[in-house]
């Protein structure tokens, strides 16, 4: 059976169609794989907030994320990076570090759930505190040795820039991912997410 990390960036769950195609996405994948998802939030709304109120969106989220796949009868597990000791965050020297511990991941992917993870760490003085879901997403896929990490956009061509999409397909944003097994980094939209699906 293999481990595959789905990324998302912003996601708006009000779109029913992209959501719905989302969901079938996930069923299929986790009918032979085991799956984490490490998402980045809502789509819109959260850019001017204050950091305290950002979390408290992000929390609620992820929880209503997780909620509406577990409608669907799949195994959901809504989760903070820090939550069940999986993400440490230290921010004491010149460069952050984040560094993941995978023992309660692995438990709950052995166990048929499906892990949904808000990026939210823990800082040196106990708050919390949104980390990059890019950086997350690899670390995760390189600490348990994930088969596929497959970062999910909504469309190609609404990355930041030309130079973006082709620094991720050139592996700069895939480096640590390529540290598992064999394991590989896809950029995709969700067509692209589905034909690797079915591929699979």
């Amino acid at each position: 059976m293999k481990t595959i990390v789905l990324h998302v960036r912003a996601l708006e769950l009000n779109d029913v169609l992209y959501f719905n195609r989302l969901k079938a996405g996930i069923r299929k994948i986790v009918q032979n794989n085991r799956l984490v998802v490490v998402h980045s939030g809502q789509a819109s709304g959260q850019s001017g907030m204050e950091s305290s109120l950002q979390v408290a969106a992000l929390k609620t989220f992820n929880k209503t994320f997780a909620a509406k796949l577990s409608e669907e009868l799949l195994p959901a597990v809504a989760l903070a990076a820090h939550h069940l000791g999986l993400a440490a965050y230290s921010d004491q020297s010149d460069e952050p570090n984040l560094s993941i511990r995978p023992k309660a991941l692995l438990y709950l992917l052995q166990q048929g759930s499906i892990p949904i993870i808000a990026p939210i760490v823990k800082d040196t003085f106990h708050e919390e505190k949104i980390v990059e879901s890019k950086e997350l997403a690899e670390k995760v896929s390189a600490t348990i040795q994930a088969d596929l990490l497959i970062f999910l956009i909504e469309q190609k061509e609404q990355l930041q820039s030309k130079q973006e999409c082709q620094a991720m397909l050139e592996g700069k944003y895939e480096a640590r991912s390529q540290q598992t097994r064999g394991g590989r980094a896809v950029l995709t939209d969700i067509s692209g997410m589905e034909q690797l699906v079915f591929a699979s």
